[in-house]
């Protein structure tokens, strides 16, 4: 399967089937909706990973969020996370970043110490749930598809690589997105799990790193 994902818009899934004709190289077939944003209500979960904040170390929370008309704040309720949850969200934002070339980004990537992985979580900003309900009716569990859309800092430079990575062939002055689809995991039949790689989540913190790690005044 592909998928296509709009922000707050929808998810949709599609196979590409090759074709022969001067005028177009694939042909859409099979499309599903898979969700839609704000099915009943628009809203987000915040997550923030345990580690230290200036120099204090705290323990993970998230923030659920629902929003009303025009973006207006209903009610937020926080929550501590688990033992789990915490393993769960302390590690490596982005894995794929060990096949970076950068020689410090990659050994910061594949063997940071457990504190130093929290501590990055942290330096790299929260990471922004989305829901997306009330996609095509699936029978094998009689009810219909959804996903959650996992969106999570990358600097410019990550988007850069991983934008490389996933085309194989970038034309000449073609720029990266300023988000990019990492990944859809089912992890139940018709539950959907996806990953968003996006530099506007980005504090200054990280965006530092990679402008270092650079050797430039540069991200890009």
């Amino acid at each position: 399967w592909s998928y296509e994902w709009c922000h707050r818009q929808h998810v949709r899934q599609f196979h590409l089937h090759q074709v022969n004709e001067p005028d177009r190289k694939y042909d859409v077939r099979d499309v599903t909706l898979v969700g839609k944003f704000g099915h009943e209500h628009d809203g987000a979960q915040i997550i923030y990973p345990a580690g230290e904040y200036d120099g204090e170390y705290k323990k993970g929370t998230t923030q659920s969020v629902v929003y009303g008309t025009y973006g207006k704040v209903l009610r937020i309720a926080t929550s501590t996370h688990t033992p789990h949850e915490d393993e769960k969200y302390s590690q490596p934002v982005v894995p794929v970043l060990k096949e970076l070339e950068d020689k410090e980004l990659k050994e910061k990537a594949a063997s940071p110490s457990k504190r130093k992985k929290r501590a990055e979580g942290h330096e790299r900003g929260p990471i922004v749930v989305q829901k997306f309900e009330g996609g095509n009716f699936c029978p094998e569990v009689n009810h219909n598809r959804h996903m959650y859309v996992e969106m999570m800092c990358c600097t410019e430079k990550e988007i850069d690589h991983l934008w490389r990575v996933k085309q194989q062939v970038v034309k000449k002055g073609e720029k990266a997105p300023l988000a990019l689809l990492l990944e859809v995991i089912e992890d139940k039949t018709c539950v959907y799990r996806s990953r968003v790689c996006t530099p506007l989540l980005c504090p200054e913190s990280a965006v530092a790193r990679a402008t270092n790690s650079n050797g430039a005044g540069s991200t890009a």
